[in-house]
């Protein structure tokens, strides 16, 4: 991409506003199906979160049959434009009260400070060592071709299915073609701080009492904003998916608790259609989707338990799960032969399937790694553990002042319920969130799958100690909660990172590429893994005259390994 100053930046912006413009059109429409209560709104953050969930099942479908490149936003343009037409009268209320209230204004200013902030820092190099392993590959695979069968065969990881790379593959197309990678992880970080962004100004009012939620908004939205100044913005992995949307399920989950409301059967659908949507863009997302989509739901059936709504949601879901639950089981056939690759538990006998063993050798590597283990034989024990908080109780950030905040501040919450004898209902919040933790500890206790959850855990914990103390001016509670929110957004500021913002630069490229040029055992030239890879076909960690094309010549027919396997 040529580009004189602030090009790239423009262009960043100019495709997070398209993007998440569909996004939040499709998001509309999918609300409207969900079926809301009269008076019941969906704020952005469920539009937003169900456009994105309801988009990776359409590029599912659509992947089966074409790339993911410029055609495909002639469907998602189609249904974006519907959704917001027919939700323009909300969106023009919403647009006439932020720039005709000091509220509103200070908010949209926010969001536009934020977002042109984080365009520039997205210009910069995708630095994740994993980028030039795979993430950028796999993105490139998805762009070029419709689904290849066997692809794994490739290099086992492309055979990883993570329908976020589905998603970052719009990013991908026209005038940003070869620099989409900077840009996926960016717009689903605005997802949270952008409404986040719209909260601040009210919080920060001391004359008016804000509900609990949006305090634990921007605080949430605070420890994302690590991801603006770290690494992963301007690499694609799934990582950011799983943080962001862990972060919208804990928000949507536990947000109306918090506030002494009913969870609404709405609010259970958007939440398991999310939750459902995250699975499939990364499974790890299972330590938090799960335990929040069950809060969730024992919390509608403790309420609207025999009630006609409770058939409706319950079919809604299943309708939700087959659209996306199905397809990803067929894609993961396609890529690996196991449909829950790297799990071999099912294998349905494809011919181009990995050769067995991969995968539990990879699991087991996963399980070592989340431990940080270099031997995976040994995870059975726990004697990882002293090794893991060796490592950890320095991550401040991480680890050490969540923990030390969910000790204090849920002692003293604590003590001051005994001592008052008073019970607090928002104090059912914390089921999930503990639940969340145990499920976190024993699958895979590596801290970025649930940055925002430990810190959600510390903030519920100080919003029950903020409860329970008795004030003796009703403002001092609110602004001890506004410092709880605004101290964990400074915290993103606080590493020694130099933060270097350019707005004139341009796309900063991964690489350089290392790689030398191999031949399939097919005959076809490719490239061979030596330390950076980007574009296909690419093979890695294998010999690559051990795998051949289905078709000769023909890089879509897909791969197998061993001669005779395309016969």
């Amino acid at each position: 991409m040529q580009s004189g100053p602030f090009v790239s930046w423009i262009s960043a912006l100019v495709a997070w506003i398209v993007v998440g413009a569909l996004l939040y059109g499709i998001g509309s429409l999918v609300a409207r199906w969900l079926g809301p209560a009269r008076d019941e709104s969906a704020g952005p953050i469920v539009r937003f979160w169900l456009g994105w969930s309801a988009t990776l099942g359409l590029l599912q479908l659509w992947h089966f049959a074409l790339p993911i490149d410029g055609r495909v936003y002639l469907l998602l343009a189609s249904l974006g434009a519907c959704g917001l037409f027919l939700h323009r009268a909300a969106l023009l209320d919403g647009l006439r009260r932020a720039v005709t209230t000091p509220h509103g204004a200070f908010g949209l200013g926010a969001v536009a400070f934020v977002t042109a902030c984080a365009a520039a820092l997205a210009l910069r190099r995708p630095c994740n060592p994993d980028s030039c392993l795979y993430h950028i590959n796999t993105i490139r695979w998805f762009e070029q071709h419709p689904i290849v069968p066997g692809l794994g065969n490739v290099h086992f990881r492309l055979a990883f299915n993570h329908s976020y790379y589905l998603y970052a593959s719009l990013f991908d197309v026209g005038p940003l073609r070869g620099h989409g990678e900077h840009l996926p992880n960016g717009l689903l970080l605005l997802g949270i701080l952008g409404p986040a962004c719209l909260l601040l100004p009210r919080i920060v009012d001391l004359r008016r009492r804000e509900p609990n939620s949006s305090y634990l908004t921007v605080a949430v939205a605070g420890v994302l904003a690590d991801f603006l100044l770290g690494c992963n913005l301007s690499s694609p992995t799934a990582d950011v998916a799983v943080a962001t949307s862990d972060a919208a399920l804990i928000l949507l989950a536990i947000g109306p608790v918090i506030d002494g409301e009913q969870l609404t059967p709405f609010r259970l659908r958007s939440i398991g259609v999310i939750a459902i949507a995250a699975l499939i863009a990364k499974p790890t997302t299972l330590i938090v989707a799960g335990p929040f989509l069950l809060y969730a739901a024992a919390e509608v059936w403790r309420r609207d338990r025999g009630r006609e709504t409770w058939g409706r949601t319950v079919g809604t879901l299943a309708i939700a799960a087959v659209a996306l639950v199905v397809p990803w089981l067929v894609r993961g056939a396609v890529l690996s032969g196991f449909p829950l690759w790297p799990s071999e538990l099912v294998d349905v006998g494809l011919p181009w399937r990995i050769r067995a063993g991969l995968g539990h050798r990879e699991l087991l590597y996963e399980r070592a790694f989340a431990r940080f283990r270099a031997d995976a034989d040994f995870t059975t024990d726990y004697s990882w553990v002293r090794h893991w908080l060796s490592l950890e109780w320095r991550e401040n950030r991480e680890f050490l002042l969540p923990a030390a905040t969910l000790l204090v501040a849920g002692s003293v919450a604590a003590v001051l319920a005994f001592r008052q004898r008073r019970g607090l209902a928002m104090a059912r919040a914390a089921l999930p969130a503990a639940a969340a933790l145990v499920v976190w500890w024993l699958l895979a206790p590596d801290p970025r799958f649930a940055i925002p959850l430990i810190w959600c855990a510390a903030s519920l914990a100080a919003l029950f100690m903020l409860e329970l103390t008795p004030w003796k001016e009703e403002v001092a509670g609110r602004a001890a909660r506004t410092l709880l929110a605004l101290a964990l957004v400074a915290g993103a500021f606080t590493e020694p990172w130099r933060i270097s913002l350019s707005f004139a630069r341009s796309f900063e490229a991964p690489g350089p590429e290392q790689f030398q040029v191999g031949r399939l055992g097919s005959g076809e030239s490719v490239h061979v893994f030596r330390g950076c890879c980007l574009d296909p076909p690419c093979v890695v960690f294998e010999d690559p005259a051990n795998i051949y094309l289905r078709r000769p010549g023909d890089f879509s027919s897909g791969f197998c390994a061993g001669a005779g396997c395309s016969r």
